[in-house]
């Protein structure tokens, strides 16, 4: 059956004009027929370049610094830095690490974050002014609550020395076997032990 013939008797009998589909295809193209339609090629040359937007690595460093000072450490560290060796590098910037909070919630793997906490005081400690540590103790008080207490003495004794430390907070609970890093901390103006509410103020060169 030839669909354009019915087409054209049954628009014949509407008196209708008998215009055929290939007839109103060639007279109607379809970017007149359809205003929004484009072939492929028009779409790429209206397309932006993208390369002649800004990116985020093309920005200056002072200016990358004062964005993430906005966004939450953990967030930086967790994404920002894990973009390129330029981001990694600028936020472990002095001005970023000024003031770190670190929580280390009851799990089997509260000994390696000690570890890690560790090794970034050790060579991040000396930009850090203010802490905020919170340790939770473990459920059991034997060897792997001593080892934990060890390991944050350990951590903190690696701000010991550097003068640079001068707020440190404690949060309830958090396991300390020692306090022998404290007369290290000789910039520190401000302790607080167990509960926030219980301030100790510390002059230079605590003993």
């Amino acid at each position: 059956m030839n669909l354009d013939l019915v087409a054209a008797q049954r628009r014949q009998q509407r008196g209708l004009p008998l215009w055929s589909a290939g007839a109103l295809s060639a007279s109607f193209p379809h970017s007149a027929m359809h205003p929004c339609w484009r072939a492929p090629a028009e779409v790429a040359a209206r397309a932006p370049d993208l390369a002649a937007f800004p990116s985020l690595t093309s920005l200056p460093d002072e200016l990358l610094l004062r964005i993430f000072e906005e966004l939450d450490f953990t967030d930086v560290m967790n994404h920002v830095a894990c973009v390129s060796k330029r981001l990694c590098s600028l936020c472990l910037s002095p001005q970023l690490v000024r003031s770190l909070g670190v929580t280390i919630t009851c799990g089997h793997q509260q000994l390696a974050r000690c570890k890690v906490l560790l090794a970034f005081l050790t060579t991040h400690g000396q930009h850090i002014q203010e802490l905020y540590l919170h340790v939770e103790q473990p459920a059991d008080n034997g060897e792997s609550a001593a080892g934990l207490a060890a390991a944050v003495a350990s951590c903190l004794g690696a701000l010991s020395g550097s003068g640079s430390l001068q707020q440190l907070v404690l949060l309830a609970g958090t396991p300390v076997s020692s306090y022998a890093w404290l007369s290290g901390l000789t910039g520190l103006r401000l302790l607080h032990v167990g509960q926030q509410g219980a301030a100790l103020q510390c002059p230079p060169g605590i003993s």
